[in-house]
């Protein structure tokens, strides 16, 4: 990171009626993202630099609904900065019985 600060990644399954989750985090100790951006981080050409493209966050949102997962971002509540969630649904597929 830029300046300092601290970048943490947590991994976790989640199983639910509908199925198993994969909960990947990335959380950092940053300023946080505004909060009028919030709504729209993920839209094209967004972006608070100055020389930012602001299609950073679009793409990976893009590569999240390839994926069928969802992609959130929030500010972080207890601390400073902001944390973003993917959630990967798992799926599971059973092994076809071949009779012999």
């Amino acid at each position: 990171m830029n300046g300092g600060g601290e970048l943490s990644v947590r991994v976790a399954d989640l199983t639910e009626a509908r199925g198993i989750t994969l909960i990947v985090e990335v959380s950092d100790t940053g300023p946080g993202i505004p909060e009028d951006l919030l709504p729209r981080i993920f839209n094209p050409f967004v972006t608070t630099k100055a020389r930012g493209s602001g299609l950073g966050l679009a793409i990976c949102s893009s590569i999240a609904d390839a994926h069928r997962a969802r992609l959130r971002a929030r500010n972080n509540t207890e601390r400073s900065g902001s944390t973003f969630t993917v959630e990967f649904p798992v799926i599971t597929e059973q092994a076809a019985r071949v009779s012999a």
